[in-house]
């Protein structure tokens, strides 16, 4: 089994400049826990804001998601993985590197994410496969 066959394709995105309170309604509304940042310019580089960076970068610190911009608490740079491959080792660099989603590109073109839900998903349809 390959990343593209687990990978989850609709990535949602927002501009750096995007408030965090935008990227929790977004959040909410698509019921996702992560949003891909574009590049705030061509010396700067993708990034994401998970569930996890708004909790302890911006409320934990009692900052008003109002006011902070979603390219200041963006992890980067992304950790990107091509379609092909093997499941099993993308589940080792995962937990060797503490990474709850990696992105799948084809081109340089991001194309889908794998998160840790995702392995669980793919178990469980495994299972009732058997």
């Amino acid at each position: 089994m390959q990343a593209r066959d687990i990978m989850t394709t609709s990535i949602q995105s927002v501009e750096s400049g995007a408030k965090v309170s935008e990227i929790m309604r977004l959040m909410a509304e698509k019921m996702i826990r992560s949003i891909v940042v574009k590049p705030r310019d061509t010396h700067d580089m993708l990034g994401v804001v998970s569930v996890r960076d708004v909790v302890n970068k911006v409320l934990a610190r009692g900052l008003d998601p109002k006011k902070v911009a979603a390219a200041d608490v963006a992890t980067k740079p992304l950790f990107c993985v091509k379609g092909e491959m093997d499941v099993q080792h993308l589940m080792s660099l995962m937990q060797n590197y503490n990474i709850a989603r990696v992105f799948v590109t084809d081109g340089g073109e991001i194309v889908g994410v794998v998160a840790l839900m995702d392995f669980i998903k793919a178990s469980v349809k495994g299972f009732k496969k058997r």
